[in-house]
């Protein structure tokens, strides 16, 4: 296979997992609440400032895992930026930049609806993809809690299944807009190529 090939496959892939990345650190970052507590816990995992008294041992250890996580996913993030960089800019020293960067928001848009519906399917019922996500991300039974606990008062299922849907719904949204605009423009293009030609003829 032809490395520019190769180069728009891979750029279309890190692209997908763009769009969900940028999306959740976005929402994340602009969460806020009328809970002083609450606030806290979020600053922590973002890593803004340090966790506040009030915790159990159990708490403040599923906190830092949660902290790791974030840490580890936005290391992520950014050398998916950087290596999907360097893909433009190979595309554009191999020539037909604009070509490809349409090739690749097309693509890596549709992967992201897919993924979206995808996603949405599997956390209809939140409660056992919510468990199956934990079970996949943190050590067994270092994240379940009684119903009294701090963080269960505080962030409570519905919080995380409302965010997670709409965290699905804003990037399936962006793609579906992203692709919708692609395809009128090649409509757009297509009929301006054929008006030429019957202008020609006459």
């Amino acid at each position: 296979m032809p490395m520019k090939k190769i180069t728009v496959i891979i750029a279309c892939l890190l692209l997908a997992s763009i769009f969900f990345s940028a999306n959740f650190f976005v929402m994340l970052n602009a969460l806020s609440f009328d809970n002083e507590q609450a606030n806290n816990v979020l600053a922590y995992v973002l890593g803004k400032e340090p966790l506040a008294e009030g915790f159990s041992q159990k708490e403040v250890s599923h906190l830092a895992d949660v902290k790791d996580l974030l840490s580890s996913l936005s290391t992520i993030f950014y050398v998916s930026l950087a290596i999907f960089a360097l893909s433009v800019v190979y595309l554009y020293m191999s020539g037909r930049l604009m070509e490809s960067l349409k090739k690749v928001l097309f693509s890596s848009s549709f992967i992201a609806i897919l993924i979206s519906v995808l996603l949405f399917l599997a956390s209809k019922d939140f409660a056992p993809f919510f468990s199956n996500f934990h079970v996949l991300f943190f050590p067994e039974g270092s994240w379940v809690f009684s119903p009294g606990s701090s963080l269960v008062e505080l962030f409570p299922v519905e919080f995380f299944r409302d965010f997670f849907r709409r965290l699905v719904l804003g990037v399936f949204s962006q793609a579906l807009a992203i692709v919708l605009v692609i395809l009128s423009d090649a409509k757009i293009f297509s009929y301006s190529k054929r008006s030429e030609k019957l202008k020609r003829k006459s």
